[in-house]
This record gives structure tokens, sequence and C-alpha cells, in this order.
């Protein structure tokens, strides 16, 4: 078991912005910057246990699974990582390249995506549906 880091002192460069950090139960911390994912190890960002097809993909979105493993949006997919392999596999979803403000899952297995510019989704992780949208023309104030 992998111990958590307290303090992380992140080396983002000058006009590179941190997207997402996600903190799994287990204490490992996957970061997704610049569309690159990776893990946080050691002080080291390190791709040891990212599955290829994704080591050079642009990442969306990244948010740890209920149940340990981290879910992943690259390349318009959402599928769920654990242990370097993939566990499953949405497809394709609803909302394309838009990019992402948040991203998570909730204790009813259910996945929250808040876009940039298409609402919020929520999506069944057993089957892959949406379960509901919410944007501008259903109750939110902007998209």
């Amino acid at each position: 078991m992998r111990q958590r880091t307290p303090d992380i002192h992140c080396p983002v460069r000058t006009g590179q912005r941190l997207l997402q950090a996600s903190f799994l139960p287990d204490g490992t911390i996957w970061i997704a910057r610049g569309g690159k994912l990776s893990e946080f190890i050691d002080g080291r960002f390190v791709q040891d246990h990212i599955p290829p097809d994704v080591r050079d993909s642009y990442v969306q979105g990244i948010c740890p699974g209920i149940d340990g493993g981290i879910w992943i949006v690259s390349e318009g997919r959402t599928r769920k990582c654990q242990d370097g392999s993939w566990t499953a596999d949405l497809g394709v979803l609803p909302w394309e390249a838009t990019p992402f403000m948040s991203f998570i899952q909730t204790k009813s297995k259910k996945l929250l995506a808040g876009t940039a510019d298409h609402g919020m989704y929520v999506i069944g992780t057993e089957t892959g549906t949406t379960v509901e949208h919410f944007d501008r023309l259903n109750g939110l104030a902007s998209d």
C-alpha cells in the first residue's frame, strides 16, 4: 500500500495548467495535466501503471472509482483502469471532446461529469447510458 504524501509540490511549468488530481483510497495520486496522465510516486510523475493506449492519447478527465481504480476519459471513451488493466468500458459518451470542469463517482456508482460547455451529465456505470443531462435548457444558469 502506498503512503499518501501530505505535502505535494507539483512542478507545473509556466503556461501549463494543472487540470485534475485524484486521490484513491489506497493512497495513489493520479494527475492529469496538459492532457497527459501520470501517477505521482515518490515525488515524480510516472506512467508505469497506465495502459499503453492511454500514454500517448489526450486525457480529458479522471476520477477515482469508489471501489478502487480510476475512471479515465480519453479519445472520446470512458474506461476504468485498475492495476494497469481495463476493468470497465462505457464506450463513447455524449460530451465528445468537451473539457471537464469536474468528474466524480457517487456512492450509487453513477458518474457525474461537469463539462465546460455542455452542462452536466449523470451516467450509469453498469450500462454506460446517460441517466440525466442538465444544461441551460433544463435548469442550469449556464452550460
